[in-house]
């Protein structure tokens, strides 16, 4: 008998699958209650090595006086439904989070101006302020008040201490110049996060790359920036890639994560430790290049052949789908004709090349 590939005979249904423990407590749930079906999904090591997800039905086999005698198992290959699926997902949910950020940026755009303009005026007020009390300054003489002079600087000067109004003009400078400088990082996330949303729809253009990766690690900045550093070497020059950017985009964020996780699994998150990553891009002929590459835990050798295929992961059950890899390797490989390598020693960390070409033929 075989199931899949494999000869079964004689070996035990559940240890046939990745979680086998789902499959016993359905059976145990089959033998305790009066369900009489239940259905489940569950990934499986086929013979050739591939992963392949089954739907299963299971129902009780009764026997005399209704006793369970046995339980039978139907299984269904939907690896390709469900391949089809998540990527019909991932093209809604790419859609919707472009729509969702122009809403946001719109949403802070507004306000944002509103302080921005605040602050222009302010320090128009600031500077004018500053230039009278300069010119004031300059007046010299007396001035005569109940049957008394009075030197006029005197009177300036004690008012100036009394204000304190040199430490508030410096002070209000620098209010000034830090509201400004927030203001500029709040317009580079916006227009990060615009660009790095925009749906392309599935229609390719010539794009920048280094913009793009330039924009995901400003919106993966919150994954990162308390377990590692992200460095940059982006080649001077490069030339558009003809691509759908927002795909992109979704790989390089998908790797940055990746090698986050792959840190923090090595050394936690431990502030002291020098968790890296590194990002650049090259031309190299009629291709750009683009390696990601870290200092983590490594992908041990022997699992390192699956790691693109689909709904594989050495996460535990349940939070890991195995997904993000497969479809970096369906949009640079599939999509975009390009190439995606990763070279890897375990404890030492992870290099992914991805290769794109500049103006790719289409089929």
């Amino acid at each position: 008998l075989e199931f899949f590939g494999f000869d079964v005979i004689g070996k035990h249904f559940p240890s046939l699958f990745e979680n086998s423990e789902e499959i016993i407590n359905s059976y145990k749930i089959l033998s305790t209650s009066n369900q009489k079906k239940i259905y489940i999904e569950n990934r499986f090591n086929s013979n050739e090595g591939s992963i392949k997800l089954l739907a299963i039905w299971s129902r009780v086999i009764n026997g005399k006086n209704d006793e369970t005698t046995g339980f039978l198992a139907t299984a269904r290959d939907i690896t390709d439904y469900e391949d089809m699926k998540n990527k019909l997902l991932h093209t809604s949910k790419m859609e919707s989070i472009g729509q969702l950020a122009a809403g946001i940026a719109h949403e802070i755009n507004t306000p944002l101006q509103y302080i921005n303009n605040g602050n222009f005026f302010m320090r128009y007020v600031v500077e004018n302020f500053t230039k009278f009390f300069e010119n004031l300054e300059k007046i010299d003489g007396t001035v005569y008040y109940e049957n008394r002079n009075y030197n006029i600087k005197d009177i300036l000067n004690q008012l100036y201490t009394n204000l304190n109004l040199k430490l508030l003009t410096v002070e209000a400078e620098k209010s000034i110049n830090r509201t400004n400088k927030g203001i500029d990082n709040v317009n580079r996330i916006v227009k990060a996060l615009k660009n790095f949303a925009h749906p392309s729809g599935g229609v390719k253009n010539f794009s920048n790359i280094n913009d793009g990766i330039a924009d995901t690690i400003v919106i993966s900045h919150n994954e990162w920036k308390y377990i590692t550093k992200i460095e940059t070497n982006l080649a001077d020059n490069l030339p558009l890639c003809y691509c759908c950017l927002d795909e992109i985009n979704q790989v390089i964020l998908n790797m940055i994560i990746n090698s986050v996780h792959a840190i923090e699994s090595k050394w936690g998150k431990n502030k002291t430790v020098n968790g890296l990553i590194k990002v650049e891009t090259f031309k190299k002929n009629d291709f750009v290049q683009i390696t990601i590459s870290d200092n983590g835990i490594g992908i041990p050798e022997s699992i390192r052949s699956k790691i693109f295929d689909l709904f594989f992961t050495t996460k535990e059950v349940g939070k890991g789908t195995g997904q993000g890899l497969a479809i970096a390797y369906d949009i640079i490989v599939n999509k975009h004709q390009g190439e995606i390598l990763v070279d890897s020693k375990e404890g030492e960390g992870t290099v992914f090349t991805i290769t794109l070409p500049i103006n790719p033929k289409e089929n």
